[in-house]
């Protein structure tokens, strides 16, 4: 539960920018976290004292194979990290239903991490079974829905390497084609960058300007 509050921790004293919060291509972990991830052995020489549960280190770790046992593609062979949202336990608080898609991580990446709060921002609907009712797709259609979904939709879909718990997953059938493509606002993430889409959005959300006031609001 302490890696992204000690991966914070570590950003902040090593004068690192403080964007890679949401951008480092590394995490940190004890030598009790890197039991976990499978990777003791391998770093067990780097830490000072191999029983402390609060010695945390710098480490890239390695593209893992998914829990539905397809093999995960990486263009560099580590896991594609991206500060505190790809950790697990970011992912995790944040949860995910099959109906959601992943929107309510939308949601909160915006609130957290851009000071902007997509729901107060919504407007009132005072009849939503009947906005539903005359259009066949509402995200998409409606506008009293459109205000909204054109904001977290594209970002929902950038979440879709994570099921519902957050474990790091291939999905069984493309991204749903009745929503807007994932992106960041409008900016659609290239084909190219696919295999590391929280990466994109990281680097994409860091260098927007209300990155820096919601921090400074935090």
């Amino acid at each position: 539960r302490r890696e992204p509050a000690a991966l914070i921790g570590h950003i902040v004293r090593n004068d690192r920018p403080f964007t890679e919060i949401i951008e480092a291509d590394y995490t940190v972990v004890s030598p009790y976290t890197a039991r976990g991830y499978g990777v003791f052995e391998m770093i067990r020489d780097q830490f000072t004292d191999a029983d402390d549960p609060f010695e945390f280190i710098e480490m890239r770790l390695p593209i893992p194979i998914a829990r539905n046992d397809r093999p995960l593609t990486s263009a560099t062979g580590f896991y594609p990290h991206a500060g505190v949202i790809t950790t697990p336990q970011f992912l995790n608080r944040h949860t995910n239903t099959d109906t959601n898609r992943n929107r309510a991580r939308a949601r909160f990446f915006y609130q957290i991490f851009l000071g902007f709060d997509v729901m107060a921002s919504a407007p009132i609907v005072n009849d939503s079974a009947a906005v539903t009712a005359m259009f066949d797709n509402p995200t998409l259609e409606a506008p009293d829905c459109v205000t909204c979904h054109q904001i977290i939709d594209p970002m929902a879909g950038l979440f879709q390497d994570f099921d519902n718990k957050g474990d790091y997953h291939f999905r069984p059938a493309p991204w749903y084609d009745d929503m807007l493509p994932p992106g960041f606002e409008v900016d659609e993430i290239p084909a190219a960058d696919d295999w590391r889409r929280l990466q994109w959005l990281g680097g994409h959300a860091a260098q927007d300007p209300r990155f820096t006031i919601a921090m400074a609001e935090h």
